[in-house]
């Protein structure tokens, strides 16, 4: 945690400045749980999405095997 940053010009983005040391934040998503870490899970409104998806399983393998990258 304690990550510098700084709001951008468009008031809508914030700029975070991520120090080497930090080998855990790789994405995005990253930074979002080190910011609800520190507000507090307990303290985040409950929601429901607008949207629904209806999703299904998806063999890795087969993903791998398609796009050529492993011979498994």
């Amino acid at each position: 945690m304690c990550l510098k940053s700084e709001v951008a010009n468009s008031k809508e983005e914030v700029i975070v400045e991520v120090p080497p040391s930090r080998h855990d934040v790789i994405h995005a998503c990253d930074i979002y749980e080190d910011v609800a870490v520190a507000f507090g899970y307990n303290n985040i409104k409950k929601t429901y999405p607008e949207t629904s998806t209806v999703g299904a399983q998806v063999c890795l393998v087969d993903t791998i095997k398609a796009y050529g990258k492993v011979k498994v």
